[in-house]
């Protein structure tokens, strides 16, 4: 699991706060990793890419959680395919995602799943707020949930602030 974020910018820590709830709750399990990639999760590549080589062929997956402007109402979780990158809206990456997707693509076969949470507000030196503060904690909970059962499936339903 790879959450990517700014941790100064407000809403934009959403995907590093998905990653400290799961690191928190983690199961003992070999079958989970959890990296914090901040604002360049392209440093990160080699280290996931040797996490990855070591799961069974076919049991490989790559979740990735980031912050992104979808337009929708703030705390809104949406699974994301990786066509849908080109689209959306990630501000404070070095390098689009779709690069980084594609590169670990090229050096290991896994599934990606991607979920993006709206952000209300990504200004420098604002807080999270209270619907993406929720968000996160949804979502690493139903992370947690598909882990800790043993079995993984790529479309964990959308979590919404609804």
């Amino acid at each position: 699991m790879l959450g990517i974020g700014s941790e100064l910018r407000g809403d934009d820590a959403a995907g590093i706060l998905v990653a400290r709830d799961i690191e928190a709750r983690r199961p003992r399990s070999r079958r989970l990793a959890v990296f914090e990639g901040h604002t360049a999760p392209e440093s990160l590549t080699g280290p996931i890419v040797r996490f990855l080589r070591q799961g069974a062929e076919g049991r490989r997956h790559l979740v990735l959680v980031d912050a992104a402007d979808l337009m929708k109402r703030p705390g809104t979780i949406v699974p994301l395919r990786r066509k849908q990158l080109a689209g959306t809206a990630f501000s404070t990456h070095q390098l689009p995602l779709g690069v980084l997707v594609d590169y670990i693509a090229t050096c290991v076969p896994a599934a990606v799943t991607i979920f993006a949470i709206q952000p209300a507000s990504a200004h420098f030196g604002a807080p999270v707020s209270p619907a993406v503060r929720r968000a996160c904690r949804q979502l690493a909970k139903a992370i947690h949930r598909a882990v800790a059962a043993r079995r993984w499936h790529p479309q964990i339903p959308p979590v919404s602030a609804d």
